[in-house]
């Protein structure tokens, strides 16, 4: 079918019946159309007691608190009122002041939910003294007639019923009775998605209960048995189509087009639908069908045609995405799964292979983290011993001789490095996956990655489960690891996340039961021959070996210090309370610990690489962190600075708050050699009141025996970590069971190691920037176009002596850490050369903190900004970051000199900026469809630093001329001089007001509040600025001389909110687009710039959202025929992020 055809096609199709448009505006009971109309009408950034000039002001704090009270006095209501017919009005009421309270009043309303409406404790115990006091019935009772014994056990039977009410938190009633209410069990999920967020800012005890409690009403009321499978097609309701496009989240929806193809022929998506939550799938999954088990997610989006249906023999499952935030940790998947195979299995017996193409989203995360810490464990023992130490318990290298050196020959043309692993980090880090490029690269290191992939899904473990997120959530529902594909998937998110690399899991109908238990059960993970081939170790001698196994379990000695309770340590060790107490008798209950004493911690004992045996946990950090309290504190000496410094990236003084560390404890499993009684043991840090006597007595085992286990130990160090047999939960000491054992020289190399450590290299940080290279190597000069080299920063003999420093900027601590090592250093003659000195006749602009030159270096043409010395954070803002972030829509930092003046050098974007496009004279006129598409460019830049960047960025300074249109006519985001870093979840902070008049939103200009809505708000101006080409403050008077002005935003207001705008629209179009544009189009941008610049940050859309909505618009820009489909409100929904 032609385009036209299609356009028809879709325009039928989205075009809404009256019928439908009826059912949409009636259908929605209260409190759905609540949740419809946005699920927070914050009034945190409108007033948090503060009027418009940013002073306190007693009466908006004052009407804060009136309608926190009333949201409150509303939630009692519905709680304690009898069931009557205001009941309904009484939730409603409630649910709409919830909506309208700001974050911090939901988070008060939540505790007081939690501890206020908690079960009454003193009832309870009241209650369970009375049962205990009662007579039990007797057979002589029972003889007596029955009278007697009949009253006894009415008595029983009362307080039993008194008891269980009593057990059964107030809040309880709360939830039931808004499940049973229209839109009620969609409100509970927003609630649960509120506790959610709560409880990663703060912990709260009681909050988790709630939650907890919450969670498992949702998972009864959303058993399988009250969800509709329900096959999802391109006949559907636009507005749960709209729900497909906006929470795909494995691989994104790009188009109408492409939604229609995945809902076509050769395709399934089905989704679980819940009768009390119409027309929006809790989660869905779609199908491929296919001749074979796909190897690249390109045969799966991109096969055109598809097979015919008859010739396909499996079903591939290909993405699987949830809706709901609110219903994190309930597994509907595995349902859904198991229901989609027996469906396709009745409707298409043909159809005998179910498998998945999934990605990997930990591999590579992991990878670098290994290389990395590996690389200090380099330094560190090339510092304190002078040669690595091979047999170091903590060295690995995770390259084989083979592979090393393939990686090492493949690279020598590109870049060099010590050894393998550092080779390897390198191209792995390289600005836009440039080893992907090269065959030779590509085929030297896909041995390595696909080993070491396989290694990390089949024996990288949490808790004794795969620590791929993915892996395991198919491993639960019973699938196998079938094969690893190389190069599967090549987009940008699939080289980072996983090299490339995709995994096919394989649902065998009739092993799926019996993998999903012993997977439950042991952690065994089924997986093919082949795979398994890749982590087969080869035979080596057994002196070599230092373990070859774990053990399931192994204790932990935990010291329980003043303020720690078993609520912590439980979340620390990832251990439920009854597991805990399991092994130790001498605490009655989790509230019983005493400040003091011990307690053992069970985990699984592993063997780690293969070198050592241990446990790896995951710590989130809190604010004020820093190693040696998350070793000394929070781990109570289980492990030390040195070691968990080792395992980790963060700078010891810079470990950024709510940040996940690992945190490596070591264990043994015992010692043949030793002793064949003992096979369980718990690591004991020493403390100062101990010795080898008391450990012993406390141990139950003789002080020789306990020195055996730990040679060269002194107990009575006063710190240290040993190895104590310890008893099970029985109380009985486990033999030691028949396995590979490590020696006690390996024990006492552990102590060691674990205690001692090694001193990592200080690296060499100047004031500003690291200047980095290697051992005077010579290399040819390169292009301004691959300046990616670690040698010598590929200058040529330009460049300046590798101790040159940026001495003269003194910018304290903002700039500590900033390396530069993928940007050219030019000198100052350099440039001045290019540039003629610097002459006007080079000179192409003028900006807020210097110059900018057009410039020829090396055969290359690039733009010079030049800088004074007072623009010093500025400089080491964009340089820190476009030193690090490469986008194809973000300008690129080709290097920089610091003689004289600051100097940044970009590459040279040939038309100039938008600005210049839009109101500049000798221009032609930008077509609707090129500002469409420099919209979506600049929008793709800007989602990238907002949310694919480790910090986010904030640009700040989003605005027309920071928006550079290349020879092509794309858009690229530029200026990064004011951009702000912020650390990882945070959501907003307080900042010096910068940036141009205009385009700063309500919350930035009056409190300095900034967040990544500041720079949606800027980008929803440029949009206005797209449409109209008038500038972001306008003249409201013709006449030069007035000084009349209004804001571009509010001039678009006064039209957009008009029942009808289309008239005054009309008049605000730029008129040199004539009558070349389609108006739907144009209100469908300005739609989205309202959107953006809505006065509330939380209810503007993301950065993501607006790309999506950009997507389907220039996916429709072709022919304009469609546009009519627009007057569907829920594509207008789709197009405005909602």
């Amino acid at each position: 079918m032609n385009k036209k055809g299609l356009a028809i096609l879709m325009r039928t199709r989205m075009r809404p019946t009256p019928n439908n448009s009826t059912n949409l505006s009636h259908s929605n009971p209260p409190i759905n159309s609540l949740v419809n109309q946005n699920l927070s009408n914050s009034e945190e950034n409108r007033s948090n007691g503060r009027d418009q000039q940013g002073n306190y002001n007693p009466d908006a704090s004052l009407n804060n608190q009136r309608n926190l009270e009333h949201v409150r006095e509303s939630m009692h209501s519905a709680i304690s009122m009898n069931k009557t017919e205001v009941l309904d009005s009484v939730l409603n009421d409630f649910a709409e002041g919830y909506f309208s309270l700001s974050h911090e009043n939901r988070r008060k309303l939540l505790l007081v939910l939690a501890k206020e409406y908690d079960l009454n404790r003193t009832q309870v115990r009241e209650l369970i003294k009375q049962y205990l006091g009662l007579q039990l019935p007797t057979s002589e009772n029972a003889q007596s007639g029955g009278i007697e014994e009949d009253g006894m056990l009415t008595s029983f039977y009362r307080i039993e019923r008194n008891l269980r009410h009593a057990l059964k938190p107030m809040y309880e009633v709360l939830f039931e009775r808004l499940n049973t209410h229209p839109g009620g069990l969609k409100f509970l999920s927003i609630l649960r998605s509120d506790i959610l967020s709560i409880i990663a800012e703060e912990n709260f005890a009681s909050l988790r209960a709630l939650d907890s409690y919450l969670k498992e009403k949702l998972s009864t009321w959303l058993s399988p048995a009250a969800l509709e499978l329900h096959q999802i097609t391109w006949d559907d309701s636009a507005s749960l189509l709209e729900k497909i496009v906006a929470f795909e989240a494995v691989h994104p929806i790009s188009n109408l087009i492409d939604l229609k193809r995945r809902l076509g022929v050769g395709r399934r998506c089905f989704g679980y639908l819940h009768p009390a939550i119409p027309g929006e799938p809790l989660i869905f999954i779609e199908v491929a069908l296919m001749k074979n088990i796909a190897e690249t997610i390109q045969e799966v989006l991109w096969d055109n045609p598809p097979i015919l249906e008859c010739e396909a023999t499996c079903a591939l499952f290909y993405s699987i995405s949830s809706t709901q935030p609110g219903l994190s940790g309930i597994n509907l998947g595995k349902f859904l799964i198991k229901r989609v195979i027996t469906l396709v299995k009745r409707d298409m017996p043909h159809i005998s292979t179910f498998a998945t193409l999934s990605p990997i989203p930990g591999y590579m995360p992991w990878l670098l983290s290994k290389l990395a810490s590996q690389l200090k464990l380099v330094e560190g023992e090339e510092t304190s011993y002078s040669s690595a130490d091979s047999s170091s318990t903590f060295w690995e290298n995770i390259l084989e001789p083979e592979e090393e050196s393939q990686v090492i020959e493949a690279s020598s043309e590109f870049l060099g490095g010590n050894n393998g692993m550092e080779v390897m980090y390198k191209l792995l880090t390289s600005t836009n996956y440039e080893w992907t490029k090269s065959a030779k690269l590509l085929s030297a290191l896909e041995n390595p990655l696909m080993r070491l992939c396989a290694r990390y899904l089949l024996q990288e473990k949490k808790r004794g489960k795969a620590l791929d997120s993915v892996a395991n959530f198919h491993l639960q529902n019973g699938a196998m690891i079938e094969r690893i594909n190389w190069m599967a998937d090549r987009s940008e998110k699939g080289l980072r996340q996983s090299g490339g690399i995709m995994v096919n899991y394989v649902y065998r109908v009739e092993n799926i039961e019996e993998y999903a238990h012993s997977y439950f059960s042991t952690g065994h993970i089924h997986a093919s021959t082949n795979l398994r081939h890749y982590v087969e170790t080869k035979a080596e001698p057994e002196s070599k070996a230092k373990c070859k196994t774990g053990c399931n379990l192994a204790l932990a000695s935990y010291f329980v210090w003043e303020g720690s309770n078993l609520s912590y340590i439980s979340t620390i060790f990832g251990q439920n309370f009854t597991e805990i107490l399991r092994y130790n008798p001498q605490v009655p209950n989790k509230d019983s610990i005493i400040t003091g004493t011990r307690i053992n911690v069970p985990f699984s004992c592993e063997c780690l690489n293969t070198d050592f045996l241990g446990h790896t946990f995951t710590y989130k950090t809190q604010f004020g962190d820093t190693y040696d309290k998350v070793a000394e504190i929070a781990f109570a000496n289980l492990t030390t600075e040195d070691w968990v410094h080792r395992v980790n990236m963060f700078k010891p003084t810079r470990i950024p708050a709510g940040s996940p560390i690992n945190v490596t404890v070591n264990c043994t499993c015992g010692d043949r050699h030793v002793s064949k009684d003992y096979g369980l043991f718990a690591t004991y840090p020493l403390r100062s009141e101990d010795n080898l006597s008391s450990v012993a007595a406390v141990a139950g085992v003789p002080p020789g025996l306990l020195q055996l286990y730990n040679p060269g130990q002194s107990f009575s160090a006063g710190n240290g970590i040993v190895f104590v047999p310890t008893k099970d939960g029985e109380g009985n000491f486990r033999p030691l069971k028949s396995r590979t054992g490590i020696s006690r020289r390996d024990i006492a190399g552990i102590s060691v190691a674990a205690i001692a450590g090694t001193t990592l290299v200080a690296f060499g940080i100047y004031f500003g920037v690291l200047h980095y290279k290697r051992n005077n190597k010579l290399v040819e000069p390169l292009t301004l176009l691959t300046v990616a080299s670690d040698q010598d920063h590929g200058c040529g003999g330009s460049c300046s002596s590798s101790k040159q420093t940026i001495s003269a900027l003194s910018v304290g601590s903002t700039s500590t850490g900033i390396t530069v090592e993928k940007s050219v250093e030019f000198s100052y003659q350099e440039l001045a050369k290019a540039t003629n000195d610097f002459s006007l006749d080079n000179k192409i602009g003028q900006g807020g903190f210097g110059s900018v030159y057009y410039a020829e270096l090396r055969g290359e043409k690039a733009a010079l900004k030049k800088m004074d010395m007072q623009a010093s954070n500025e400089f080491l803002a964009e340089l820190r970051i476009l030193t690090h972030v490469h986008h194809l829509n973000l300008v690129r930092l080709i290097g920089f000199c610091v003689e004289g003046s600051l100097f940044l050098v970009y590459e040279y974007i040939e038309n100039g900026n938008l600005s210049q496009h839009l109101r500049g004279s000798g221009r032609d006129p930008l077509t609707w469809s090129s500002r469409v598409q420099i919209a979506l460019d600049s929008a793709r830049g800007l989602e990238y630093i907002h949310e694919h960047t480790v910090p986010l960025y904030i640009h700040r300074d989003i605005k027309s001329p920071n928006i550079l249109i290349d020879k092509n006519f794309r858009g690229k985001v530029a200026d990064f001089g004011l951009t702000k870093l912020t650390e990882y979840g945070s959501t907003s902070l307080q900042t010096r007001l910068v940036g141009t008049f205009g385009y700063m939103p309500p919350e930035y200009a009056q409190y300095g509040d900034v967040s990544p809505k500041v720079d949606v708000y800027a980008f929803g101006v440029v949009l206005y600025e797209l449409i109209s080409a008038k500038e972001a403050v306008v003249r409201t008077k013709e006449s030069p001389t007035s000084t009349e002005s209004k804001a571009l935003v509010a001039l678009f207001e006064d039209v957009l909110t008009q029942p009808d705008p289309k008239e005054d629209l009309i008049k605000l179009i730029d008129p040199r687009l004539g009558q070349n544009y389609p108006f739907d189009s144009v209100l469908k941008m300005a739609q989205l710039a309202k959107a953006c610049t809505h006065d509330s940050p939380q209810l503007r859309p993301s950065m993501r959202s607006i790309v999506v909505a950009l997507m389907t618009l220039t996916s429709t820009t072709e022919d304009w025929d469609v546009g009519s489909f627009y007057e569907n409100q829920a594509l207008t929904n789709l197009m405005t992020g909602r």
